[in-house]
């Protein structure tokens, strides 16, 4: 009910929709909140005219690989690069493959890249510095890296020769356990940085539960924005 909700609110592309759909069945998935806030990313997308700009895709810490499946699916001729932990790409690698059993796909190689999925350790991310990619997606989980983590990512986001769009929706702050503080508005932005939007992200404030009033709050705002990359060596505030 709460995806019939936020799809018609915020009116998704019907083939979007439908490609959100056919992911999470082949995933053995509902339909529920994390794919909802997924579709939506890539609907904003669309809606700013960025995915039929897209010849490679890279998805920074997907969860169970949706956001990964979904992009393939709209995208079937795109190269899309999923990077996680190691110990963590098992499972983006079991879900992805539910959907394309047939398709070839690469470990840490960019190799005949040409239409592939790529699965990409995170430890190992520093090697896609020369690689012209055209648009990043991190949806909460760079909220849960340290700064030089983040600092690492922006650095080699600047560093190809693709079109270098970035999403980002992640929390305006977050405490970490090392009791460090996290803050959306401290990650190395430029400001040559060309922005597409910039705002709380709507559909990401509150989550659905099941009982009254069927919806609650999340720690904290989130944050999404939609940036042009500026290709510098080195960024500064």
């Amino acid at each position: 009910m709460c995806s019939r909700y936020l799809l018609n609110r915020f009116k998704v592309d019907n083939g979007i929709k439908l490609a959100g759909f056919k992911v999470a069945k082949k995933s053995k998935r509902d339909v529920d909140f994390d794919c909802v806030k997924q579709i939506l990313c890539v609907n904003l997308l669309y809606k700013c005219d960025i995915l039929k700009k897209v010849n490679i895709a890279v998805v920074i810490g997907d969860g169970y690989g949706y956001m990964t499946a979904l992009l393939k699916t709209i995208l079937p001729g795109a190269t899309i690069i999923c990077i996680n932990l190691g110990r963590i790409l098992f499972f983006d690698v079991y879900y992805i493959g539910n959907n394309f059993p047939d398709l070839e796909f690469s470990l840490n190689s960019m190799e005949n890249r040409e239409g592939r999925l790529i699965f990409w350790e995170a430890e190992k991310a520093q090697a896609l510095f020369s690689y012209p990619v055209d648009l990043f997606i991190n949806i909460a989980s760079m909220q849960e890296m340290d700064m030089d983590t983040i600092h690492n990512y922006f650095n080699m986001m600047r560093s190809g020769g693709g079109a270098g769009y970035f999403y980002c929706c992640n929390r305006v702050e977050k405490m970490l356990p090392d009791k460090s503080i996290i803050r959306f508005d401290a990650y190395p932005w430029d400001r040559g940085d060309e922005i597409v939007l910039d705002e709380m992200c709507p559909w990401y404030q509150k989550f659905p539960i099941l009982k009254p009033p069927f919806w609650k709050a999340f720690d904290g705002p989130t944050q999404h924005r939609l940036v042009k990359l500026c290709k510098q060596g080195s960024s500064r505030n």
